[in-house]
This record gives structure tokens, sequence and C-alpha cells, in this order.
């Protein structure tokens, strides 16, 4: 009987196959439930209109979305002002337990760990403007 190789996984991957409860490797297309969805005032204003004209009422899990305002905090002009409006109304709302602006707010990632939002291997969906990926 012939041996198949073992093919070790990346953290990404194991992390990625505890939720699914198989596994999985790069280059897989899967869906995956998420622990917790970040967002910040660069980004989530565009989300906020697109789930605004999906027709969709409320958030799913309301207590799993993050929302940190520190790009435009303090605003530098009206564009920047209304930015932030855009996801403090959105906060507001739906009542968001994890909303932070200018008294308590940082870098979002930062802030996940701060303030201990961050679970051993869970899978957080968000998008980093500050990361360069390099992809064409």
């Amino acid at each position: 009987m012939p041996q198949t190789a073992q093919v070790s996984q990346t953290i990404a991957e194991k992390i990625f196959s505890s939720h699914l409860g198989k596994k999985v490797y790069a280059n897989e297309l899967i869906k995956c439930p998420i622990d917790m969805i970040i967002g910040n005032d660069t980004t989530t204003p565009i989300s906020i209109k697109a789930f605004e004209q999906s027709g969709q009422k409320e958030l799913a899990k309301p207590d799993n979305f993050v929302l940190v305002l520190e790009h435009f905090i303090p605003a530098k002009d009206i564009a920047s002002a209304n930015q932030a409006k855009i996801s403090r109304d959105f906060a507001t709302k739906h009542k968001l337990k994890h909303f932070f602006y200018e008294k308590d707010m940082g870098i979002e990632y930062a802030l996940l760990s701060k303030k201990e939002l961050v679970v051993s291997k869970g899978v957080i969906s968000g998008y980093i403007s500050k990361l360069q990926l390099g992809l064409d």
C-alpha cells in the first residue's frame, strides 16, 4: 500500500481548517465563518453604502463588528468629517458595541489587542489600508 506524503500547513491554513473542521490549503476557495469584522473610516463608508443598497436592515452579528475611526479623526476638512459621520451614524443606528473614535481610538489592529477583542485562532475579516501586497 503506497504512503501519501504529509503536507504541512501554515498557521493561516490551520486556523481556517479548525473553523471548517477539515484540512484546507492555500489556493482553495472556501466559505468560512468569521469571528469578527473590522472596519475603519476609510473603507467602511463604501461598505455601508453597499449594505444599505442591499436592502438588509440589520447586521447579522452586531457584537462581532468593530468600527475604528483612525484616519480622519480629527477631520482635516469637510470631506473627512463626512467620512467619519457616515461611520458614526451607522454605529449609532446599529448600536455597535465596539465603536472607537476620538476619546478611545488607535490603530485598528493594535486596538483589537489592547481591548482584548482578538481571540486565539480567530478569523477576522477587514481591510488593511497600510499593507502593500504588490499585487497587480
